[in-house]
């Protein structure tokens, strides 16, 4: 390509005219495609030599998407480019053809493998360029050290003093600019002790450089220094880095940061540097006391609200200071403040309370005081509320994960925050809200106490629920918010509201039945005036905290029923209009949420009589919402097009009036069955509404990862910085809908039956909807309890089992594939893949059992009532295997990253141990899916297996270094051995050994599969088990024989092992010879089975059975093994007891009070109504062969349930 052609090429790639530009960019791409290294040496002609220095520019800017051929041009050509690049850096005359040429020296170095001399040749012309060169010079080694560090690292120790040498007083603010980034840069990618302690000596240096930048008015240079060396100090040798500098970074950021006549962007950034360090620098830090003058210095910016100004100017709107009247510099001082307020919380979190809050209290308790100016308290309080939230997390002070040796130990001896520092802080907010002369203080000291309230909610903690029930105790925090619900004349509205929506924070999960309950009356007295205020904010705070007072009462909550339910559905129905546009919306919508929770404080029966007149105005918006004509949409959205959104208000209003019907319906249950009609037409509709996903070229001054809440941008290789926009209203609205609809289709049963097609249809669409997790998570979830919906109808239409799910075969077979299909591709983080692991595993236990709840009693024996095509078993195997996979390589991934991060701020460690125990769930129900397939298709299945399961699981079988991965290989390979019998026989050999050593391991879900294992085994290939008996024997009975056998943890562990030794006995006779009298009587002593229904019914089934058949083993010598075979049956008989409420409980039952923070499993059916009547008739022939003081005696050691059981049993 001529340098004419090429130059007229550029020009016209510049053109403003559309028609040419595109034109020309057709031709540029056509000619990269046909001639690469023709237009790369053209470009590279015209950015050497060019005459025009804004064509030599072009030329550098345009240079990059032919460097995207790199792969297709030739030796000669590549060296072109290193070459003229090079040179380039170091002659071109005019700064700013440099500077870009320098920028797309990056991409260079990423396209190629080697550039030699580049590196070099900069540093060594650095310490005699001119001032505009070695800012050239020093950005391209940054730019080298972010695509190529390995190229940089070997020459860190040349750069070290030329660099720093550019740091010093004289040179322009642009090249100390460039020295900070590249040391910063550099420095953070050293993995050298002694390169890196050498460059930390410079970290000093930059900081003064900067503040002599500021000083001189240089804002965006010094911004984008500290930016940098937030990034250097916040890398992974970042203690090294600050360990003999930490005083010094910490003092230099600080001075920059407390400096009022510095820009607040610049403050901001160095504030950035501070509570980096601080959190990173250790014991340094810690030791200096360093944490404390950041404390100092945020509650001091925090205080820079000006006296005619508020902090939150548009929840201030009953005040006489309106949003209008604040300048923006006063935004810009609350921005500065919110850093302050962020970085406070940031310390506290990384330090804890030992060493933050008690010095920090000290010196907020003298500002909270009425001689303070209001500003000052009002940071004072809000300071109060970000330090106690941050402290009550975990940290690496108070010993969390990854904070080892004996400062670990001391942060354990000293963590969290005592009662009395709480009872402190309580009192001080308290006393803010109820005392202080200003309603701004009063106004945060509510909000205060509402964020307080709930992160300790968040917690999940005993000493975080204790502190919930001091808020809730008589004359406590809730007593005072509920008296600043009352308006005066110095009292106004705003602050109302703020304090209602504090008592909906402490009246959360957290929140005692009882303390709520008792709180009621003195809560819904002064929440009832305030749903009648011209404020609709205030309004929409009553009616939300309204709601949670009916949450949190429950049936109590009953008796505000009558007077409430009027009201509300009035202001629900816009029949009293409270404020204007969106406003009024949100009135609305809380009105709908509150008629909810309403609705759900009386029986279906009290609501029957105002359940049209409350339900017409949420079906109203519903339908407004989902705009246009409901049937149309609905149909829309199963052929695979949309309707569009409405308006934001009838949208926001449409999304709590599809939380209320969810709610409506799952309480109102098969009597909402009325209702179904005119709402699933609008549900559907909105569960397809359109959300206008779209994506487009953003400006190359966008910053890449900035997005407004509807539009991300993202930076694509090759294709610039590209701006995706989505409706997020939309999405939201599908969310909600699709959460009704699945809260109606588990709650209403047999009633969506006639809807089910229509339903399928709409959620299989979304199944696969491109652009959200969670919608794919809430249609596929809908979809087992919808089908299943239809069968229980069609049954109730009178037919039988088999036909009812024939009927529904289609759409079961289809939903399978859909989810199974979408299951092998989901990689989001959002819940998606966990949902749809668990909706496949519930699909496929249909087409096994039909709508009935009795999965786990399937044998052997029995027939799935829906056989599966051996293509939909083959999608279904590969979707559970490729989810497994993929939660298999992420927790892999995930403990890794835990390793590695263990040193830094433990509350990161505790989200990441949260997300593994997510991957683990994602795991387990994929291995249960695959689980549910291997029994519906057996031997048909084996196949599929050896090709998607064993190159997955087969190596986790073997290794036992992953106990998650272990037991999920284990349970596959066991179910594909008891279910396929004898042609899954190769599997066995390498199984059994697994099985042997997971018996004796450690972690007690590979114990308890290993045990069920064993058992299975010897039920399906006794033959193969048998060589195993003198192993495995011994391993069962310490299982059983542990001191903690009966341990939550290890119960269901022993249950299996009881049960696999009966099955051996049972089985394996010949192999167990002489020692059977013995192992039978240690069986019997181990019963009964507690924890696992299914071994349950199978162990007492067998003891009954045994006992009739007057097995000698079983009743022990001279009839020794009585005494417990009828206290087996006792205790089976309290279990059914207590499951049909006849009185007799578990032992566990009715001993002691229950603890209200345990969350206790209901009990098991220990076993079937035959077993039951058989051992009915067991006793009462033991009975009838003893003297009453012998069976008297028998029982006396019994438990009270348990004698009181087998009394019933044996009267006459």
């Amino acid at each position: 390509m001529a340098a004419v052609s090429i130059t007229t090429m550029i020009e016209s790639l510049q053109s403003g005219d559309n028609d040419v530009r595109k034109k020309a960019e057709a031709s540029f791409a056509a000619a990269l495609e046909s001639a690469p290294a023709q237009v790369v040496r053209s470009m590279l002609e015209a950015m050497a030599s060019h005459p025009d220095e804004s064509t030599r520019l072009a030329a550098a800017v345009f240079m990059l998407q032919p460097l995207e051929t790199w792969p297709r041009l030739d030796e000669d050509t590549r060296q072109m480019v290193l070459r003229v690049f090079a040179d380039r850096t170091l002659n071109e005359p005019v700064f700013a053809v440099r500077r870009r040429v320098v920028n797309s020296c990056m991409h260079v170095a990423r396209v190629t493998s080697a550039w030699p001399g580049v590196v070099e040749g900069a540093i060594g012309a650095l310490p005699t360029a001119s001032p505009e060169h070695k800012e050239s010079l020093l950005t391209l080694v940054s730019r080298i050290a972010e695509a190529r560090p390995e190229w940089v690292i070997p020459q860190a120790a040349a750069l070290a003093a030329p660099a720093a040498a550019c740091l010093a007083t004289g040179n322009p603010a642009p090249v100390r600019a460039a020295a900070a980034g590249c040391i910063s840069r550099v420095a953070s990618r050293l993995e050298d002790p002694a390169a890196i302690t050498g460059y930390s000596a410079a970290l000093g240096p930059i900081l003064t450089a900067t503040r002599e930048m500021a000083s001189e008015g240089a804002e965006s240079e010094c911004r984008e220094v500290l930016s940098d060396l937030t990034s250097a100090i916040g890398g992974m040798n970042a203690r090294l880095l600050l360990k003999s500098c930490a005083a010094t970074v910490v003092g230099g950021a600080e001075s920059i940061a407390a400096t009022d006549s510095f820009s607040d962007e610049v403050r901001t950034e160095a504030i950035q540097v501070f509570i980096t360090a601080c959190q990173l620098a250790g014991p340094q830090v810690r030791s200096a006391s360093l944490h404390g003058s950041l404390i100092t210095l945020c509650l001091r910016l925090m205080s820079r609200v000006p006296e005619d100004g508020v902090m939150v100017p548009s929840a201030f709107a009953a005040l006489p200071y309106a949003p209008e009247q604040l300048s923006t510099s006063m935004r810009d001082i609350a921005s500065l403040a919110d850093v302050a307020e962020d970085a406070l919380d940031r310390v506290a979190s990384s330090f804890g309370a030992s060493l933050v809050l008690t010095p920090a209290m000290a010196a907020i308790s003298s500002l909270v005081t009425g001689s303070q100016p209001w500003n000052v308290r009002r940071a004072a309080v809000v300071a109060i509320a970000v330090l106690v939230n941050a402290c009550g997390r975990p940290s690496a002070a108070q010993g969390g994960a990854g904070a080892g040796g004996a400062h670990a130990a001391k942060g354990r001896a000293q963590g969290g925050f005592t009662r009395e520092q709480r009872a402190a802080v309580l009192a001080m907010l308290v006393k803010a809200l109820s005392a202080d002369p200003d309603p701004r203080v009063r106004y945060e000291a509510a909000r205060s106490l509402g964020r307080y309230a709930e992160a300790l909610c968040d917690q999940h903690t005993p000493s975080a629920r204790t502190a919930c029930r001091e808020m809730c105790s008589p004359g406590g925090a809730m007593t005072a918010l509920a008296a600043a619900c009352k308006p005066t004349a110095g009292h106004p509205l705003v602050v109302c509201g703020a304090a209602a929506e504090a008592i909906k924070h402490c009246l959360s999960s957290a929140c005692p039945h009882e303390a709520a309950v008792e709180r009621m009356p003195e809560l819904m007295a002064a929440l009832q005036p305030l749903l009648g205020t011209p404020s609709a904010s205030v309004t929409a705070q009553a009616l939300e905290t309204v709601a949670a007072v009916a949450a949190a009462t429950g049936d109590e909550f009953s008796a505000y029923y009558a007077p409430l339910i009027g009201p509300i559905r009035s202001i629900a129905s816009s029949s009293t209009v409270i404020g204007t546009g969106a406003e009024a919306a949100r009135v609305r919508a809380a009105a709908m949420v509150c008629l909810g929770s309403l609705v759900e404080s009386v029986s279906p029966e009290e609501f029957k009589a105002d359940a049209a007149a409350t339900l017409g105005p949420i079906f109203e918006a519903i339908t407004a919402a989902s705009s246009g004509d409901p049937a149309a949409a609905a149909a829309a959205g199963s052929a695979g097009t949309a309707p569009a959104p409405a308006s934001g208000s009838a949208m926001q209003l449409g999304q709590a009036a599809l939380t209320a019907v969810g709610r409506i319906g799952s309480h109102l249950g098969p009597d909402f069955a009325p209702f179904l009609g005119p709402i699933v037409p609008p549900l559907l509709a909105a569960a397809s509404v359109n959300v206008d996903f779209s994506a487009s070229q953003a400006e190359d001054e966008v910053h890449p990862s900035s997005g407004d809440g509807k539009s991300v941008v993202v930076s694509l290789s090759g294709v610039g910085n590209v701006r995706f926009q989505m409706n997020t209203d939309a999405v939201t609205e599908k969310q909600e809908a699709l959460s009704s609809l699945l809260d109606l289709c588990v709650s209403c049963g047999a009633a969506v039956g006639p809807f089910a097609p229509q339903i399928v249809a709409v959620l299989m669409a979304q199944v696969s909807e491109k652009f959200n997790g969670v919608c794919r998570a809430l249609a596929s979830s809908a979809l087992a309890p919808c089908i299943k919906a239809a069968v229980e109808y069609a049954q109730g239409q009178g037919a039988t089992e088999a036909a009812a799910v024939a009927s529904v075969a289609p759409m079961l077979l289809a939903s399978i594939t859909a989810v199974a299909q979408q299951a092998r591709q989901e990689v989001t983080t959002d819940g998606a893949p966990l949902q749809m692991a668990e909706a496949l595993k519930d699909l496929v236990v249909v087409s096994l059992v039909g709508a009935r709840d009795e999965v786990h009693l399937f044998t052997k024996a029995d027939t799935p009532v829906l056989a599966l095509p051996k293509e939909v078993v083959e999608e279904c195997v590969l979707g559970s295997c490729s989810a497994a996979g993929m939660a298999a390589e992420r927790i892999r991934v995930k403990r890794e990253d835990i390793e590695h991060h263990g040193h830094t701020d433990a509350h990161a460690i505790v989200m990441m141990r949260e997300d593994l125990k997510d991957e683990e769930t994602i795991l387990r129900h994929s291995i249960d899916a695959l689980g549910y397939v291997i029994k519906s298709a057996r031997a048909g299945v084996l196949a599929s297996f050896a090709l998607q399961a064993e190159p997955v699981l087969g190596p986790r079988l073997v290794d036992a270094s992953n106990a998650v991965l272990h037991h999920a290989a284990l349970c596959s390979f066991v179910d594909v051995c008891e279910w396929c019998g004898e042609h899954a026989a190769r599997y066995v050999p390498e199984l059994t050994k697994a099985l042997g050593k997971g018996m004796v391991g450690e972690d007690e879900d590979v114990r308890q599969v290993s045990c069920y294992g064993v058992g299975a085994l010897a039920e399906s290939q006794p033959a193969a088990i048998a060589p195993l008996t003198s192993v495995a024997i011994p391993a069962l009975l310490s299982v059983i024989n542990r001191p903690d056998a009966r341990s939550e943890e290890n119960e269901f562990a022993t249950d299996n092992a009881v049960s696999a030794l009966a099955k051996l006995l049972r089985h394996c006779s010949e192999a167990v010879g002489a020692d059977a009298p013995r192992l039978w009587t240690a069986w019997v002593k181990a019963l009964p089975i507690r924890s696992d229904e299914t071994e349950a019914f199978y162990c007492h089934a067998l003891l009954a059975e045994q006992v009739e058949k007057g097995n000698p083993f079983i009743l022990g010598e001279g009839g020794s093994n009585l005494p417990d075979i009828v206290r087996v049956c006792g205790e089976v008989f309290a279990s059914a007891a207590a499951a049909s409420g006849d009185g007799a409980g578990s032992a566990e039952a009715s001993a002691g009070e229950d603890d209200e923070d345990d969350e206790e499993e209901e009990p098991i059916t220990m076993a079937s109504t035959e077993t039951v009547t058989s051992m009915v008739g067991l006793v009462r022939g033991v009975a009838a062969k003893l003297p009453a003081a012998a069976l008297a005696t028998m029982v006396a050691s019994m438990p009270e349930n348990v004698r009181a059981a087998l009394a019933m049993a044996t009267a006459k």
